[in-house]
């Protein structure tokens, strides 16, 4: 997943906030991290933090798990968001060496 966000005009943004599906059963695998940068005017961008996963690759239930990253009240006007894939499904998994998803539902800046 890589994408932009534009939110109309610049905000104080102090939360950036993703949600991911887990599910290994349906070749569904939670990003390794994500990455967020922000940006004023859209071509400079800033770090704002990543955040590694916590859910074990191995974990075999459904889970919902958010990626969010607290930045304190930093001004922007755009939002970038990175999330690193496996791509591939481990070797221990059923689907080894194919293609794996990555299932995002929603971004929330506040």
């Amino acid at each position: 997943l890589d994408v932009e966000i534009d939110l109309g005009r610049v905000e104080s943004v102090k939360e950036i906030s993703t949600g991911f599906l887990h599910n290994i059963n349906d070749w569904i695998f939670q990003p390794l991290s994500v990455t967020y940068e922000v940006s004023v005017d859209g071509r400079a961008y800033h770090a704002a933090g990543t955040v590694s996963s916590t859910i074990p690759m191995r974990h075999g239930e459904i889970v919902k798990q958010y990626f969010t990253k607290k930045i304190g009240g930093v001004e922007a006007r755009y939002i970038h968001v990175v999330a690193r894939s496996i791509k591939y499904c481990p070797e221990w998994h059923k689907g080894a060496g194919r293609k794996a998803w990555l299932f995002v539902d929603e971004i929330v800046v506040r």
